[in-house]
């Protein structure tokens, strides 16, 4: 109905002019617009269909009247030719656009998720390319993620999904053509082109003869339990326990990655993750029995996760490039797609925090000095220091839950490693949470553990063991014995001769809870025998200090003898000499000079030596106080710890303080009351002995 618009392209009649008319569409029509005068001619423009018109045919169109009346003198008929026919081709086939001319087979290449491209549709006859085809087709992908579908007789799959149908139609030109496709959203493991001829009622159909995949980009792997990045904290994994992860990529991937144990990255080494994922579904695969051999954090480098098998109809046929690129080399892209990198970083990032299941403890032969230096015993109340320190050196190890076998977990050091001596925490723990509670002893004795261990003098639980720096998994806890180890010395009753079987147990666990199996490790065992070993012997005997009165010529020196005692115990329940002691020793100034009487005053003699015991005994040696100088002095052997009294060390000199011996262990009950007091004796010069009138007698032979 509307006015037509004269252009170029217009027919023409000679010199005749055209009056314009309408556009239509059906019968019946007239000359609305304008009259058509005697040498004019009018032009309407008429909207045709094919209604199944043969090729190649001509047809002419007149104008009558509505009655079917022929108009006069109406000399010019338009006439139109229908198109050549369409010659109807044997089959289709689609393929790179790289591939040669005139050929009619070709492979089509793996392609991504997410990205366009192009391939060439062929038109075949004959068994060639059918160059006299040119006409609209319909572009079709059908995929399917099940491998091995059965074929048609027209190379389609008897099942399948209709991935997608390229809008407009394209069409093929002489026989080829290239043809855009748009991006898929999903992927795809078996993809063919499938070819429809003509695009009204298609009586040809052909699918390409190779088929290709339609590949995801990557992957991205996450868990749900393995999150705690901290050094420290819940919650915690130990090596070997399940833990999942999950690898999630676009929804329509169904494969199943796989982990390379080559690009996973720990702290500070990498340990091996064992499980395998389930194939995903909706494009996520999950696994829940994952579990890593290592202490610490792990993360995962670029393609740790990945899955190469689902290209796999490429593969065989080299459609794809035996990596994971992305971008396309010589035309095609990477067969395998895996993971975005998982960044890890002690304490900040990656997956964990995994312990080690359980520890083992080794431990070196310790021993105790035995505290008579050369000799094969100890007195009771007398330090014993190691002579070879205690030291248990500690492995942290996987376990043996899935496959493991108890192996070194070398990560558990520096932040991961957790053995702490801090009050009530890891070592510092019930039952063996004190000194005393740590070590224990043999009673021998009986009567409940008499004499009891002292402890006293050991250091403090919050810093004993001293925990070395764990390397490679392992590290020493090694214990100090303080200023000494020792027994109770009562001062009031002595105890019979015994040997010290001393134990030491400590409870191996760390404060994640990782625990030694057969805690409490330990040192020698409190039963006869069994205790930890000492350097030369492991008597106890109660001792004591004695001191013999002396009488002599103030002429000469005075020998006094000092003796080394200890309770012999039943029957004869006595002190006796120790002759075993060769180790004692006093110094001069040990022995307290008082109550100088007759002629004898202070330093007028004086401690010159004393001998080194031997076989139990010594001798104090007094100087000469000379003619004159008779009477008596009273000498105490000072075995505290501090100045108790005066001495002379030289004669003729000043007085000077009573030093301490510090052998308190070795104090009687000299007043009858307690074993604290220090021995006593008197020396007496010049002065009758008794009733026989001799001051100093000598026998030469």
């Amino acid at each position: 109905g509307a006015n037509l618009t004269a252009n170029a392209s217009d027919p023409t009649h000679g010199a005749d002019t055209v009056v314009n008319q309408t556009y239509e569409e059906l019968n019946n029509f007239t000359n609305s617009t304008a009259a058509i005068n005697s040498g004019q001619d009018g032009k309407w423009d008429f909207a045709l269909k094919d209604n199944g018109a043969p090729a190649s045919t001509a047809y002419c169109f007149r104008v009558v009247k509505s009655t079917g009346t022929v108009l006069d003198t109406y000399i010019v008929i338009p006439e139109i030719t229908t198109a050549s026919a369409v010659p109807t081709p044997g089959s289709f086939n689609a393929f790179e656009t790289s591939t040669a001319a005139g050929a009619i087979t070709g492979r089509i290449y793996t392609k991504l998720v997410g990205t366009i491209f192009s391939l060439d549709v062929v038109a075949i006859a004959s068994g060639a390319q059918q160059a006299g085809f040119t006409d609209a087709v319909i572009v079709e992908l059908l995929g399917n993620n099940t491998l091995g579908v059965s074929l048609d007789a027209q190379n389609c799959p008897t099942s399948s999904t209709l991935v997608q149908t390229v809008a407009p139609n394209p069409t093929i030109t002489g026989g080829r053509s290239t043809v855009n496709f748009a991006a898929v959203a999903n992927s795809w493991r078996d993809v063919r082109v499938r070819v429809k001829w003509p695009t009204s009622s298609p009586t040809v159909t052909w699918c390409s003869t190779d088929n290709f995949a339609i590949r995801p980009t990557n992957l991205t792997v996450t868990s749900t339990n393995a999150t705690n990045n901290a050094t420290s904290g819940a919650p915690t994994f130990k090596t070997g326990a399940n833990f999942n992860l999950t690898a999630a990529t676009v929804s329509g991937y169904g494969g199943t990655p796989t982990i390379d144990n080559t690009k996973v990255v720990g702290s500070p080494n990498a340990g091996t993750i064992g499980g395998t994922f389930a194939a995903a579904v909706a494009g996520t695969a999950t696994g829940n029995s994952f579990f890593y051999s290592e202490v610490g954090n792990f993360g995962l480098n670029a393609n740790a996760v990945y899955d190469s098998s689902f290209t796999s109809v490429d593969q065989p046929g080299g459609d794809c490039t035996a990596d994971f690129s992305n971008s396309l080399v010589g035309g095609k892209y990477g067969c395998s797609f895996g993971s975005t990198a998982v960044a890890q970083t002690t304490g900040v990032s990656g997956f964990g925090r995994f312990i080690p299941d359980n520890f083992n403890v080794t431990y070196n032969t310790p021993s105790l000095t035995t505290s008579c230096a050369g000799g094969t015993f100890t007195y009771v109340g007398q330090a014993i220091p190691y002579t070879t320190a205690p030291q248990m050196t500690v492995i942290a190890r996987s376990g043996t839950l899935n496959g493991l076998t108890n192996t070194t977990t070398t990560n558990y050091a520096g932040a991961y490693m957790k053995l702490s001596n801090a009050a009530a925490t890891s070592l510092n723990q019930a039952p063996y949470n004190t000194q005393p509670g740590r070590y224990a002893r043999f009673d021998a004795l009986g009567g409940g553990a008499t004499p009891a261990l002292d402890t006293s003098a050991l250091p403090a639980t919050t810093a004993d063991p001293t925990i070395g720096v764990f390397t490679n998994g392992v590290g020493a806890l090694t214990f100090s014995s303080g200023t000494g180890l020792g027994f109770v010395r009562s001062t009031t009753t002595p105890n019979a001769p015994f040997n010290a079987d001393i134990a030491l147990a400590l409870n191996v666990i760390d404060t994640d809870g990782v625990v030694f199996a057969s805690n409490p490790a330990s040192f020698g065992a409190a039963s006869a025998g069994n205790g930890i070993a000492f350097s030369s012997g492991k008597a106890m005997r109660f001792g004591r200090l004695a001191v013999r009165n002396a009488n002599g010529s103030q002429l000469v020196p005075l020998p006094v003898q000092i003796e080394a005692q200890y309770w012999s115990g039943a029957p004869t329940n006595a002190f006796i000499t120790n002759t075993q002691d060769s180790c004692t020793a006093i110094a001069t100034n040990n022995a307290a000079m008082s109550n100088f009487t007759n002629n004898l005053s202070a330093c007028e003699t004086a401690n010159t030596a004393v001998s080194a015991f031997s076989s139990g005994r010594g001798t104090l040696t007094l100087a000469a106080p000379g003619s004159g100088n008779n009477g008596s002095v009273d000498l105490t052997v000072n075995l505290s710890s501090s100045t108790s009294g005066t001495t002379c060390t030289t004669v003729g000199g000043g007085t000077v303080p009573a030093a301490g011996a510090n052998r308190a262990y070795l104090q009687g009950n000299w007043t009858g009351g307690a074993y604290n007091v220090n021995p006593s004796a008197r020396a007496t010069f010049g002065v009758f002995k008794g009733a026989e009138e001799v001051i100093f007698q000598r026998e030469n032979f």
